[in-house]
């Protein structure tokens, strides 16, 4: 049974959600109001594409290939051959921070980091569903 103020019509109880891709969740109205994820399995299934599209983009940028793409979060391992042929194992996100992951290969850049910018954060923010609203 929903709860509901007679007088103003809101809904304090928690509901089950059905998203467009069947999958449920119970949560409250106003925490998905909020901006609270409405699916986070959903959610989950574009972040996870969002990070392999990066990853892609990135190494190929560089001549690179990706020999794994499962990547679950920043810290997930990803093996990839540099321009070389070097084979090696990193996470993602030392692919993402540091623009480089062949260990041979970094050594011969004159830095061994990306130096980041505001439009690294507004493509970061995106990844999780934000926006970059001021770079000071």
């Amino acid at each position: 049974m929903m709860a509901s103020d007679s007088e103003t019509g809101q809904v304090s109880n928690t509901l089950r959600w059905h998203c467009s891709e069947g999958h449920q969740r119970d949560a409250k109205f106003d925490y998905l109001k909020r901006g609270n994820r409405w699916c986070p399995t959903c959610n989950e299934m574009l972040m996870q594409q969002a990070r392999k599209t990066e990853l892609r983009d990135t190494v190929a940028k560089q001549g690179g290939k990706v020999l794994s793409e499962k990547i679950r979060n920043m810290k997930s391992e990803v093996r990839l051959e540099c321009t070389n042929g070097r084979q090696s194992s990193t996470s993602f996100s030392g692919v993402r921070y540091k623009g480089t992951w062949c260990p041979s290969c970094a050594q011969k850049t004159p830095a061994n980091f990306k130096h980041l910018t505001t439009v690294d954060a507004q493509k970061a923010s995106e990844t999780h569903g934000c926006h970059l609203l001021s770079s000071t």
